[in-house]
């Protein structure tokens, strides 16, 4: 079973009986990583991309097993936060993660010049728990004949997939592990790739990234949810149809994740009364060492459109001490 807490003071339970829909979505998505050979290969490949650059990885290349056991025994904690869900400049952030600083390093991903010793490459034997932004949680309640019912929960999925990429990396390979460059998808002019294994994970998966629409500051309420496949050249289209939503969500329940398709027609008019950003700014994971990167969304004036995903904070906040990613269990 999923371990899911809120981010108080003592870490409270978040109760099954009283949410009983993101313990279900939770522990699905653990199944399927424990049941599906296609979704565990793709991440295996991923994580050998990590282990063959990064040589503060563990000495012992991934396997499915090693990944396998990593969910079965050492899955991390979910927290539920209201106040860890946007960065210094009051811009939203679905989820999160905390990670260790190595002392003294000048760069992520193959630093041959620092040396290495068994110390750091030790693997502590657990995972950093995710930071989940209660927004998430917030659209999980609405009522089943929202139109946004089924989008609510393909947003928590996405999001949770995406960031346990990075917890788990972390668990299997090492807790000082970063994501080289080239591990990843290419940046929008088609240069370097980037190194961000949530995001390639995601796309792996779905065929595709989500955004969602929202009324600038007012992140309670969804306007619109889009879908941009990999190979749309940066255009979005509107996931109006619940069918291929609900298709894609059931599916964690079987082998392979059905890939969501572009079919709501294209997003290239806003809704009566609505101004949308035309060009968007996705979150970027910090691919650097120095604790005071921070991922940038682009606001629009109306409008900000946020992907999902998340991002890996690097050598600050509460769990970025390997001995502490045991949090709320008992």
């Amino acid at each position: 079973m999923v371990n899911i807490v809120f981010d108080d003071l003592e870490k409270s339970p978040v109760s099954q009986d009283d949410y009983p829909l993101i313990h279900q979505l939770a522990n699905t998505v653990r199944n399927h990583l424990l049941t599906s050979n296609s979704t565990v290969t793709v991440l295996l490949k991923l994580f050998e991309q990590i282990h063959a650059r990064d040589l503060y990885a563990n000495k012992e290349s991934p396997t499915i097993e090693s990944i396998r056991d990593c969910v079965e025994k050492r899955f991390p904690t979910l927290i539920l936060s209201a106040h860890r869900g946007v960065d210094e400049e009051g811009d939203i952030i679905w989820a999160q993660i905390y990670t260790p600083k190595i002392p003294d390093t000048k760069r992520i991903g193959g630093c041959d010049e620092i040396k290495i010793d068994d110390g750091i490459r030790a693997l502590p034997k657990a995972c950093p728990p995710i930071y989940i932004n209660q927004h998430l949680f917030t659209y999980l309640l609405q009522a089943p004949e929202s139109l946004l019912y089924d989008a609510s929960q393909l947003m928590f999925i996405v999001t949770l997939l995406h960031e346990l990429a990075h917890s788990l990396a972390r668990g299997v390979l090492g807790a000082f592990i970063t994501t080289p460059e080239g591990v990843g998808p290419p940046n929008r002019d088609g240069s370097s790739i980037r190194g961000e294994i949530g995001w390639a994970f995601e796309l792996e998966l779905f065929g595709g990234r989500i955004f969602v629409d929202f009324k600038r500051g007012v992140y309670q309420e969804m306007l619109n949810v889009l879908f941009r496949p990999n190979d749309s050249n940066n255009t979005y289209s509107l996931l109006v149809d619940p069918a291929i939503v609900r298709c894609t969500v059931e599916s964690l329940s079987t082998q392979e994740i059905k890939p969501l398709k572009a079919v709501g027609g294209l997003a290239d008019a806003p809704p009566e009364g609505v101004t949308r950003q035309r060009v968007t700014y996705e979150i970027v994971t910090a691919t650097t060492l120095d604790a005071g990167a921070a991922p940038r969304i682009g606001l629009g004036y109306d409008i900000v459109r946020l992907s999902t995903g998340g991002d890996v904070v690097v050598g600050e906040g509460p769990d970025s001490d390997p001995e502490n990613w045991g949090i709320g269990r008992t």
